[in-house]
């Protein structure tokens, strides 16, 4: 991440290679549903870079800040369809 903070799209690229199955997996748990899961982990992962400078590792790893966002855009997802929007 320190490396990603400092605007390393290859380090970024590397996170990506790392953790999106288990990111997409989430997101899939979540959503069951294949185009949307995707949806939800590639806005993650977008938000982890535009975000990068909030990241706090005194708060937890990499990869836990990661999948917390998954989740949240999954349900976010989720609830987007079940309201019919």
């Amino acid at each position: 991440m320190t490396l990603i903070c400092a605007d390393d799209v290859r380090a970024f690229e590397v996170f990506f290679e790392r953790h999106s199955e288990i990111a997409f997996s989430l997101a899939m748990r979540t959503l069951n549903d294949r185009a949307q899961a995707a949806d939800a982990t590639q806005e993650a992962f977008l938000a982890v870079w535009r975000n990068r400078a909030s990241y706090q590792p005194e708060r937890g790893s990499a990869r836990s800040w990661l999948l917390g966002i998954v989740r949240n855009r999954a349900i976010d997802a989720w609830r987007r369809e079940s309201r019919g929007q």
